[in-house]
């Protein structure tokens, strides 16, 4: 299964981004999937003025201009790269989710990052560390468009923008191993001899060998629509109807051993019919429990797709705030619909919230509708309304 989703990038150049350097790994995979390093090293601006702890590349433009001089300096035809930013210029965070379905996690993790994003635009990625904990990073989209704009207009292919991961495993002789991969070095190579540039090499050469070795979607910070070369995806689309396929065995499966009881049951019923001469009868009894239980597969199927996520309605519900407007109680019934009870300044504020909904339904199915609303004694309005999802 392993072989599925292996990527077909065959060779990639890592890039790793300083505010006035860049660091560099070109990869390529070689015979039996064994993976090459053919040329790594860095190339800097000198400025005069630099700071500590930058949230920006000033000079970006600049450095992907040297990049690419560098590159046909040392015959590197092949500019499909990917770029990996500093854990500092990321802001991120980790949150631990319930157990949830991918339906689910894709939904409640949108909702979470709205309520936490400090940037009006924004792409994210997110990386599952151990049970339902996360790590999710988020960069503003602005800052994304203005490092994808400047490697790809000096001709790079961006294959995915990446955050800072863990360094590579010490050099051990000259090869070093992940996964049953081997990634063999020059023998005049070593990280040794890379002195304090050493972590930062390491990490182009990881990043680099992240989208050869398959870089999951959901931890590139390229919009879907941008995404390219890290997986196959006419396999990886075999890989996910598989299961589909499964189910559908099973289910078939299950049918048709519900089918032979049924025919078992029918045997001996005719049996039964021949001994009482009341054969019409008991079949037409029998066609009845037939329909009968097509009508519960059909009913079961219906409630199956509908049912929704009632934790995504809440985060929704938590992240979609207004000013002057507070809740204290939310009430479900069986038809999706939820009763909304809360207090607020004024009925212009009432009227604002409302129309909050009602202009982004986001996942409701129909436009809120007010229920009660009544002046407090305190000068407060209370007000309650229902949304059905």
């Amino acid at each position: 299964m392993k072989s599925f989703f292996r990527s077909e990038v065959k060779s990639c150049i890592g890039v790793f981004l300083q505010q006035d350097a860049v660091y560099y790994s070109f990869m390529s995979r070689g015979e039996n999937n064994r993976l090459h390093m053919l040329h790594t090293d860095s190339c800097r601006l000198f400025l005069e003025e630099k700071e500590e702890y930058p949230t920006r590349f000033k000079h970006i433009e600049q450095l992907a201009e040297e990049l690419a001089v560098r590159c046909a300096e040392n015959g590197i035809k092949e500019k499909r790269a990917v770029l990996c930013i500093p854990a500092s210029m990321i802001f991120s965070y980790q949150k631990k989710f319930p157990v949830l379905t991918e339906k689910e996690l894709s939904s409640a993790m949108h909702w979470e990052i709205e309520a936490n994003t400090p940037f009006a635009a924004h792409v994210y990625t997110y990386r599952r560390q151990e049970e339902n904990i996360y790590s999710i990073g988020i960069l503003e989209q602005s800052f994304m468009e203005e490092i994808y704009s400047a490697f790809s207009g000096n001709g790079f292919n961006i294959a995915a923008i990446v955050g800072e991961a863990e360094f590579l495993p010490e050099e051990q002789g000259q090869d070093m191993i992940w996964s049953g991969e081997t990634a063999s070095l020059p023998a005049f190579f070593s990280w040794e001899k890379m002195g304090e540039e050493k972590e930062l090499l390491q990490q182009a050469f990881y990043a680099a060998w992240r989208v050869i070795r398959g870089l999951p979607g959901n931890e590139n910070f390229l919009p879907r629509d941008r995404q390219e070369g890290a997986w196959d995806w006419r396999k990886t689309a075999a890989c996910a109807i598989l299961p589909f396929f499964a189910a559908a065995a099973v289910l078939y499966g299950m049918g048709e051993w519900k089918l032979s009881r049924i025919e078992k049951e029918k045997k001996a019923v005719r049996q039964e019919l021949m001994l009482r001469a009341d054969e019409q009868e008991i079949h037409q009894d029998f066609i009845k429990k037939k329909k009968d239980i097509k009508s519960s597969y059909a009913l079961l199927k219906e409630l199956r797709d509908k049912r929704i996520s009632w934790y995504a309605v809440f985060t929704c519900l938590g992240a979609r705030t207004l000013p002057g407007v507070t809740l204290d109680g939310i009430e479900t019934d069986d038809n999706n619909k939820i009763r909304i009870k809360g207090n607020a300044e004024s009925y212009e504020a009432v009227s604002e919230y409302i129309n909050m909904w009602a202009e982004s339904p986001v996942i409701i199915k129909e436009s809120p509708k007010l229920e009660t609303v009544e002046a407090g004694k305190d000068g407060s309005i209370r007000f309650s309304l229902t949304m059905k999802f």
